[in-house]
């Protein structure tokens, strides 16, 4: 799958190549994504080598890539999709060996990772590096190339794709972002080209940057906030199950007082947590995996949840003598989020 805005002849001679050095037939899809009359001799060169889509306006990189994507659907035949860029930045060996790649891992998405050594566009790297970081802030994986455009991966996939929004450039980073949440995905190293410091290229720094940007933030405070509500539902639940256990043994426990109250908290403190546990691991988190340290890394962290309460409160009392129930409340909530965090990012973490 090649989309095409205003191309030239590398598009021509990339296409020719490809089928020229693969291993097996290939069928190329090529979307000519609202290009002038000026490109129509590039299109029309591609004779028999490819399938044009045309699309009559310019819609985007992302409209391109699924109208392929509708396309593949419809016929109705599994095998390996490879998206790749007509600026010449992909040779045709990299374009393989992602397709070959998926091949012999059909569950994983491969990407073409660049190394942005030497000669780069100042302009590339510094957006190369930015997206890194913010895409590894919002997802919780690191992936080396974000931007890339050669990517591969099988067919069966290509409905979660479709679903996925987007229409311009900011298609491929929200593609990106939803795959790793769910499928695991691999780099492969791929040569650095740009050529006349890229200057054939589409993107608009502010505009298009401000696009991928928007919905990186979106999704992940979204993610974030629904996943710190889950949690502090689970948390209110523990709650009220602590308090009903905790009321009921101090009140039906045959025990001396002193001793009654301890018992009493120590049984509803203990199911409370157990239940506070399994409901973050399975239905907040989703973590799958080791349960017994995952259950010594929590039990840990409400030590020292426990004891960083104590200390605080008393600590803070001491120095300013704020009222204590008011002071009990900033500190727990405090805590609450440094809990939720550490659970998220720590003990429940996905390992995919």
């Amino acid at each position: 799958m090649i989309p095409a805005y205003q191309p030239d002849e590398r598009l021509v001679t990339l296409v020719r190549a490809l089928h020229r050095e693969s291993r097996k037939p290939l069928e190329i899809v090529v979307i000519d994504d609202g290009s002038d009359a000026s490109s129509r001799p590039v299109f029309e060169a591609l004779g028999s080598d490819a399938i044009v889509l045309q699309h009559p306006t310019n819609r985007g990189k992302g409209a391109a890539l699924k109208t392929a994507f509708s396309y593949i659907w419809e016929q109705r035949t599994s095998g390996v999709v490879v998206t790749a860029d007509a600026d010449g930045q992909h040779t045709p060996e990299d374009i393989l060996r992602v397709g070959y790649y998926v091949e012999e891992h059909p569950k994983k998405m491969a990407l073409g990772r660049r190394t942005f050594k030497g000669d780069i566009p100042w302009k590339s790297r510094m957006g190369n590096n930015l997206t890194k970081k913010i895409f590894a802030w919002c997802s919780g994986q690191e992936i080396q190339d974000t931007q890339t455009g050669l990517r591969g991966f099988a067919t069966e996939y290509v409905p979660f794709l479709q679903r996925i929004s987007g229409e311009r450039y900011e298609y491929e980073m929200n593609m990106l972002y939803e795959w790793v949440r769910t499928y695991p995905v691999q780099e492969l190293p791929i040569q650095t080209i740009y050529l006349n410091k890229n200057e054939t290229s589409h993107f608009c720094p502010l505009k298009d940057g401000w696009r991928i940007y928007k919905n990186l933030l979106k999704y992940s405070l979204r993610e974030k906030l629904i996943s710190l509500l889950k949690f502090g539902g689970v948390s209110f639940l523990s709650f009220c199950i602590d308090y009903s256990i905790y009321s009921a043994c101090a009140a039906f426990l045959p025990l001396a007082d002193a001793v009654r109250l301890i018992v009493a908290n120590t049984i509803a403190r203990g199911i409370s947590g157990l239940f506070n546990f399994e409901m973050n691991r399975r239905v907040v988190f989703q973590k799958k995996g080791n349960v017994l340290r995952s259950g010594v890394q929590y039990l840990i962290l409400a030590i020292c949840i426990y004891l960083l309460s104590t200390t605080l409160i008393s600590g803070i009392y001491t120095l300013t003598h704020f009222n204590v129930y008011i002071l009990k409340l900033f500190v727990d909530f405090c805590l609450f989020l440094i809990s939720w965090a550490v659970q998220k990012h720590f003990i429940f973490l996905d390992e995919k």
